[in-house]
């Protein structure tokens, strides 16, 4: 065994503490792999003895203790995986291994290390400023841990990173426009989190190649950027319950490969842009929880892809088109004098009423507030409730 260059053996049940000397049955290691099985106990400080490991990956067992600072003396390790174990002790200090990581006064430090995750532990305080010495970074995942504090001006610094996860933790703050220098970002995961303020413009614009935007359940507010529309690679835009507001850009309309949209629960305004007609790949489309008005684009009908559509709780009126995505929903909004649902066969729902004259009734003001929620699988569509319906003058 001492020759051994590759150890794996994931995803079993084995269990047990680490072996203290384990350096000594295995000098020769190159790629070390544990992950997914019931190891305890700490990390043992001698591990930093195998100088050649280029690859530990000691995720999801159920280790414990601080992360010892003898890991920077690794110097050609690329990946580092210790997520979903319980690491960090609550206290001030669990991510000072980090500064032994990056310290450049040590031979040892990690300038080659690609991979760093240390997802659902329990790491504690602020981000320290010299994650931005692991120059060569293209992945970093902290989320699910009990981080605070703000991200670290230092970030701007990993102009390799294209995934950073730091979801699930305390950080409070606005988007640091420094992140505009992570021009490889392709995976922005910043979702629940105490972060607010505007989203700064000419910041998203500059991450060419960001597939997966996700920024919700958080309190930023304000519109959300035009320049959203230049994200030509874009899969997923995740914004959902924030305090956003204004209307929603026509340019995510440019946004063609776009899957995934997620826009519920903010204080959007104003009409459906017309441009959503372009988005010929979206098969999730949420808009619930806002304040859209008007009609719903007739040109909705032409995304043949859409499998889910949730416009609930908006101001939206009118006809719904039976072509297209509405092909099974027929419900024309004239004349109604009290709360009821209406128009969908497959739910047992009445026809709608067809009396034109009521919309000229003298003395009388049509008031239309139109709940939609619509949803694609077996049964093409759900309801139509209209509420507030009728007020005499």
């Amino acid at each position: 065994m001492s020759s051994a260059i590759d150890f794996f053996i994931p995803t079993n049940h084995l269990s047990g503490n680490f072996m203290i000397n384990m350096w000594f049955h295995f000098p020769q290691l190159r790629r070390f792999g544990i992950g997914l099985n019931q190891f305890t106990g700490i990390i043992p400080d001698s591990l930093s003895n195998i100088s050649g490991l280029e690859r530990l990956d000691r995720s999801g067992n159920s280790l414990t203790g601080q992360l010892p600072g003898s890991l920077g003396m690794l110097k050609h390790l690329h990946l580092l995986g210790l997520e979903f174990n319980i690491l960090g002790r609550g206290m001030s200090g669990d991510l000072n291994f980090l500064y032994s990581l990056t310290n450049i006064s040590k031979i040892g430090n990690l300038i080659n290390l690609t991979v760093l995750s240390a997802a659902q532990n329990y790491l504690t305080r602020v981000i320290p400023t010299s994650i931005g010495k692991l120059q060569n970074l293209r992945e970093l995942d902290l989320s699910r841990n009990r981080l605070s504090g703000l991200l670290p001006s230092t970030l701007s610094n990993l102009s390799q990173l294209f995934y950073l996860n730091t979801s699930y933790n305390n950080l409070e703050g606005n988007i640091p426009t420094y992140l505009r220098n992570c021009h490889n970002m392709e995976i922005l995961d910043l979702n629940h989190k105490k972060m607010s303020g505007s989203i700064p413009e000419n910041v998203i614009s500059h991450f060419n190649q960001l597939r997966s935007l996700y920024r919700q359940k958080n309190s930023f507010t304000g519109p959300l950027p035009a320049d959203v529309g230049q994200l030509k690679n874009l899969n997923e835009l995740l914004v959902s319950n924030n305090n956003l507001s204004g209307e929603i850009p026509r340019e995510l309309g440019s946004c063609l490969v776009l899957v995934y949209l997620n826009m519920a629960i903010n204080s959007f305004q104003g009409n459906i842009p017309l441009s959503f007609s372009s988005l010929r790949g979206v098969q999730f489309l949420d808009l619930s929880c806002n304040n859209l008005s008007g009609m719903i684009p007739k040109e909705l009908q032409q995304l043949s892809a859409l499998a889910s559509l949730n416009l609930s709780f908006n101001y939206l009126e009118g006809e719904v088109r039976s072509k297209g995505f509405f092909q099974k929903c027929e419900c024309n909004f004239k004349h109604w004098e009290q709360e009821v649902l209406w128009g969908i066969p497959q739910l047992q729902l009445p026809p709608c009423s067809d009396v034109e004259s009521a919309k000229h009734s003298k003395g009388k003001h049509l008031s239309i507030k139109i709940i939609i929620a619509i949803s694609i699988a077996d049964v093409s569509c759900l309801a139509f409730q209209l509420v507030d319906l009728l007020h005499l003058t």
